[in-house]
């Protein structure tokens, strides 16, 4: 069962993201309302409140250190609701690579194998589903006119050096093991002195920046930044459009084959 969850939980976020490309039409008109973006602040939300209880229960209050969750897709977490109800280009500049890339790895890497019959799943997994989700809705419908440039891959490198120096700070203070420990846990490196695993974090974070600028690199944002103007069909709309035309050539084949006849 906790195979199928995790296979379940792929497949959820693969249809939902992709769905975006499948749905564009529909997706650009929620983009004049605030439903969809406040729905999605909510759960996420629900998921930050859940793990904030989680870290101060059983006398975890009484530490300081537990006050701050300061993991990658927490971070992410957070900027994504901040942007979804005030988006601006700044929070893609810095964030994009870590909002994509973080739970997508998470996704593949889970630190948590619960199964669906439990409200821990739910919280986990659609919680960062939802977080990449956020992160490419608002990069594909053109909330902030992000794009693939010089800017988006300085600000990122700038933005993850400060966060990775930041929380390892955090950690060396306070005893905790956020980010740097998660990703050389990851790798099987856990092992490894402190100050290389800092190393293995930061060569591995210029890793994940580098493929998540992929993205905005091979996939394009389908609606002109605060317009109506669609900037090109989707993937689906040209396979379905293709898809589309060979059925309507076999017809107009068929009928000319029963009209000779």
């Amino acid at each position: 069962m906790v195979i199928f969850s995790w296979v379940l939980a792929i497949i959820i976020a693969i249809l939902l993201v992709g769905s975006l490309w499948v749905f564009p039409n529909f997706y650009f008109k929620t983009t004049k309302t605030w439903y969809l973006r406040f729905a999605i602040v909510a759960w996420l939300l629900i998921t930050e409140a859940t793990q904030f209880w989680e870290m101060l229960s059983n006398q975890g209050w009484q530490h300081f250190a537990n006050y701050f969750t300061l993991y990658a897709c927490t971070i992410s977490a957070w900027v994504a609701i901040i942007m979804l109800l005030y988006p601006k280009r700044i929070f893609l500049d810095c964030f994009f690579p870590l909002g994509v890339m973080g739970p997508i790895l998470t996704l593949i890497f889970p630190s948590k194998q619960p199964t669906i019959f439990e409200w821990t799943y739910y919280v986990f997994f659609l919680g960062h589903i939802l977080t990449l989700f956020g992160f490419m809705y608002i990069y594909l419908f053109n909330f902030t006119d992000y794009k693939f440039s010089k800017r988006a891959f300085q600000f990122a490198i700038i933005t993850g050096i400060i966060v990775l120096a930041l929380v390892e700070l955090f950690n060396v203070y306070f005893g905790t093991n956020y980010i740097v420990g998660d990703i050389t846990w990851a790798l099987g490196l856990k092992e490894l002195p402190r100050p290389w695993q800092f190393v293995v974090a930061f060569f591995s974070g210029l890793g994940i920046i580098l493929i998540g600028l992929a993205i905005p690199y091979f996939f394009k944002p389908i609606y002109q930044y605060q317009t109506n103007t669609k900037l090109h069909e989707t993937w689906w709309e040209i396979l379905f459009g293709k898809i589309k035309t060979k059925i309507k050539q076999s017809n107009n084949e068929v009928n000319e084959s029963n009209e000779v006849s």
